[in-house]
């Protein structure tokens, strides 16, 4: 699919933050993220983990199958690409990446090149992260799925999600939380959302 198909087919999302909307940034890709030398290790992460992978999906039998199922014409669409990528000026050419988890950069991106700069870029719409409670949110809002069109089609669920196996698998962070501690919040996330029960790893 052409990058202006998926332009007309497709629209923004909103940024996912705790911050209020009228500091929520908008997102301007990962490029600005990965060339920066400071965040190799997280590139290196991010490359090689699934997030990175997630527009795969839609060039897959199983997806042509929902599609005819909740008649959409093309997975390219908000409805779709809202979990499946990071959308940028409505192109949805990225997979889940950066912004997706840390929040729309076009605010804090430069005030977090500087050192101690990180409550500065919380107020500016970047996630807090290094608490368990907002990024098991962010995690969940997407992996566990609770719209009825798509588990009516037969879409997963997110049952099988485990919150502490996945983290652990797109870790590039310096864990200061215990898996028991991890899964906790997992859970607590799952169940404010009112979806299914997740296996999780034993701590």
């Amino acid at each position: 699919m052409t990058r202006l198909r998926r332009l007309l087919l497709a629209a923004p999302i909103l940024a996912l933050s705790t911050a209020s909307a009228a500091l929520a940034g908008e997102f301007i890709g990962p490029n600005d993220c990965t060339s920066c030398h400071d965040h190799d290790k997280e590139t290196k992460a991010w490359m090689a983990s699934k997030h990175q992978r997630s527009l795969d999906v839609f060039e897959g039998k199983k997806a042509g199958e929902f599609l005819k199922k909740l008649n959409l014409k093309d997975p390219y669409s908000d409805f779709c690409t809202g979990c499946h990528a990071t959308v940028v000026d409505g192109q949805p050419d990225y997979g889940v990446s950066c912004e997706s988890c840390h929040g729309g950069a076009s605010q804090y991106l430069k005030p977090h090149q500087v050192k101690g700069s990180y409550d500065q870029a919380l107020s500016l719409g970047m996630l807090r992260t290094k608490d368990l409670a907002v990024r098991a949110k962010n995690c969940v809002s997407c992996h566990i799925v609770t719209d009825a069109r798509l588990l009516k089609i037969g879409h997963p669920d997110g049952s099988q999600f485990d919150i502490v196996k996945f983290s652990d698998q797109i870790k590039h962070w310096d864990e200061k939380h215990t898996p028991a501690e991890i899964a906790a919040a997992g859970a607590a996330a799952i169940a404010a959302k009112g979806g299914t029960k997740v296996a999780t790893s034993k701590p």
